[in-house]
């Protein structure tokens, strides 16, 4: 066999694809009569489609023994020790921008910084991406919420069935609500919500055979907030976008602060809308909804499209929104930052008595005429302690009386400036006797 028939079979094996394999960006089946494309590195196997290859590209790597990486093995995603340690502005997504790693005065390459690493203001951070299957990505993106860097997750296209349980996908420090693919249009949605916040499930909201899951979150001093995941599949018709839209009429009937963070696979970046965008469009504003996102959500080398947005319907209350690159589907991550202050501590009210008029000698004067010694004549010793404490209080109430106050903060009249001082000295003299004891054979050698 000659080396070109070699290389044209080995390559043509790689790229045939049989029904039991599941595409590694949808996790739908890669059927035979499907074009197909199998990473070098991970041996997962893609549609064309999803990947967006060129049919030029594609036919090159057919005919050759060229190495193909998909996204995830190309460009995999580092995620920093802290969230909040780096500050920098957003990535500029538009096309005349600089890359990260090019100097855009000297041309020349820098140190490459994590996408994720920016300063986001304080308040409710809500972030939605299309996770394009939840089990493939998630252990970077478990790894990535490690910090907590928002408050709410609300992902679509998890792509998830009942023998898939919720301990296999949960994220440390999160609530799980999931709604699974019902219909041959939906690919399942869930939301993550912090264990710091108190939230409910509205089912009442949602309806069956929709991508749409509703959850209600309680800020303090703040009425309820409604938050919706909503995810329409590319192929769905109009109808399906009618019933969406009419899912979303009855959130809003709710009269709450209502956020919704989807994926419609509708493109908001041409100022022209057309066809479902354009009724779509015309939905929203009829019913005073903001959408948020201005960058395009999903880039290739040749499109840019605005597929993921946040509408909100109380805009004043929102500091922030953009978008983040990341490496976890071919989607960019979209968030939203509602104001929020941070919520304080309940105040303790005690119960204590004013010494405002209290006079020492008159006190003592009339505690030495009561008749304590009533009590020495029972036998009952509750019925004693109850004697006493009547006589005095009864007494002490008139030159001390009782009244309730609100305390700030902790109490503690003991931690004085000496105090402080010896805890000080006490950890300074630990420290030095753990350093002795490490050091104890280099001392006894000197």
């Amino acid at each position: 066999m000659r080396l070109e028939e070699q290389i044209y079979e080995e390559s043509t094996t790689r790229f045939l694809h049989n029904a039991f394999d599941s595409c590694g960006l949808c996790s739908k089946p890669v059927r035979i009569n499907q074009p197909g494309i199998q990473c070098d590195n991970c041996s997962i196997r893609h549609h064309v489609t999803c990947t967006d290859i060129p049919v030029a590209t594609y036919d090159r790597l057919s005919r050759t023994g060229e190495e193909w990486l998909c996204n995830r093995c190309h460009e995999p995603f580092q995620f920093a020790d802290s969230y909040f340690d780096i500050d920098q502005s957003l990535t500029d997504t538009s096309p005349n921008s600089t890359s990260a790693d090019e100097d855009p005065s000297t041309g020349t390459n820098t140190t490459y910084s994590n996408p994720f690493d920016i300063d986001l203001p304080r308040g409710l951070k809500l972030c939605h991406l299309n996770i394009q299957g939840i089990r493939s990505s998630y252990d970077t993106l478990k790894l990535s919420m490690a910090n907590k860097p928002f408050d709410v997750i609300t992902l679509s296209e998890t792509n998830l069935n009942d023998s898939v349980p919720d301990g296999s996908i949960t994220l440390p420090g999160f609530t799980l609500e999931r709604k699974d693919a019902t219909t041959p249009t939906s690919h399942g949605i869930a939301t993550f919500i912090s264990n710091t916040l108190v939230g409910r499930r509205r089912l009442d909201v949602e309806v069956d055979h929709l991508d749409c899951l509703w959850t209600e979150i309680i800020l303090p001093k703040t009425r309820p907030i409604l938050i919706g995941s909503v995810y329409r599949s590319p192929n769905s018709d109009s109808e399906h976008l009618n019933d969406i839209m009419n899912n979303i009429s009855n959130a809003l009937d709710c009269n709450h602060e209502t956020l919704i963070l989807s994926d419609f696979n509708l493109d908001l970046l041409p100022i022209r809308k057309k066809g479902l965008t354009k009724n779509m469009h015309a939905f929203m504003r009829q019913n005073e909804l903001s959408q948020m996102i201005s960058e395009p959500t999903r880039v290739t080398p040749h499109s840019q499209t605005l597929l993921d947005h946040i509408y909100v319907n109380r805009k004043n209350y929102v500091t922030q929104s953009g978008v983040i690159p990341t490496g976890l589907s071919d989607h960019r991550l979209i968030y939203t930052i509602r104001r929020a202050n941070k919520p304080k501590s309940i105040p303790r009210r005690i119960t204590t008595r004013s010494f405002k008029r209290f006079h020492q000698e008159s006190f003592v004067d009339d505690i030495s005429n009561i008749p304590f010694s009533c009590i020495e004549g029972l036998d009952d010793i509750d019925l004693m302690w109850h004697t006493w404490k009547t006589l005095f209080n009864g007494v002490s109430g008139g030159h001390a009386p009782l009244k309730t106050v609100t305390v700030k903060g902790e109490h503690t009249p003991w931690v004085t400036d000496e105090f402080i001082s010896m805890t000080w000295e006490r950890d300074h003299l630990k420290k030095r006797e753990a350093w002795i004891t490490g050091h104890l054979d280099q001392i006894q050698k000197m």
